[in-house]
């Protein structure tokens, strides 16, 4: 069922809490109110710039594609003191790492549906874009990832080219046919780890602090504050 109806509803909502008319909420998107009042009204969609423009002025780019409130947690910290790029991703594959050990420590084996989210999120810090990572992840090709987004196959090779930037609309697709999210969408922008962070609440106080552990030890490593024990 596709469910992108939800999304303008939610911008209306965002809107209405700003005290924001229609024009206004326009010039923060970057568009004129005409455009806007279409984008409100589901006959246009929000634009990767639009996007990038609502999420600089404190908007919650998860909520406003998943419905579900983004919760920052301890990784989201760490990421903040990383000095470029390849830190973060470097400190985003430990953190799978440690979490998937996590898991199978308690549950002896990780569920399939979760192996499947951790094999797309490392598959997506390896390629040059998530769209690629999830491809090779689930050894689909590219006129299978196309109709899977319900988009052309032309279209699909620009996103994954990098050619073009995804909209609201692909974000949506990505998230309700994968049930998976970026984990950023802008360079230097927010990260969203509210899965992650959800699995990692799913283990022992002990694990968890034993893992939050690694993490700072990891992180003082790459800086090379302290050796890694």
């Amino acid at each position: 069922m596709d469910t992108y109806y939800k999304i303008p509803k939610r911008l209306e909502e965002y809107r209405r809490k700003l005290s924001y008319t229609q024009e206004q909420m326009g010039e923060l998107m970057g568009v004129g109110q005409d455009h806007y009042q279409r984008v409100e009204q589901g006959a246009v969609t929000i634009s990767y710039h639009s996007l990038q423009q609502i999420e600089e002025h404190g908007g919650d780019i998860y909520y406003l594609i998943t419905g579900k409130q983004q919760n920052s947690g301890y990784m989201n910290m760490l990421l903040e003191e990383c000095e470029n790029s390849e830190m973060e991703r470097m400190l985003l594959r430990m953190y799978l790492f440690y979490l998937e050990s996590g898991l199978c420590k308690v549950q002896g084996k990780v569920e399939e549906e979760i192996r499947r989210y951790l094999r797309m999120a490392e598959g997506t810090l390896e390629e040059d874009t998530i769209w690629r990572g999830i491809r090779i992840s689930e050894q689909i090709t590219h006129i299978k990832m196309a109709e899977t987004l319900e988009i052309n196959r032309k279209r699909y090779r620009k996103l994954e080219n990098k050619s073009i930037s995804a909209d609201a609309y692909l974000l949506n697709q990505l998230y309700r046919k994968f049930h998976f999210f970026p984990f950023q969408i802008f360079e230097k922008g927010n990260f969203y780890l509210n899965e992650l962070n959800q699995l990692l609440e799913t283990l022992p106080d002990s694990i968890q602090e034993e893992i939050k552990e690694r993490l700072k030890d990891y992180i003082c490593w790459m800086k090379r504050e302290e050796p890694l024990q």
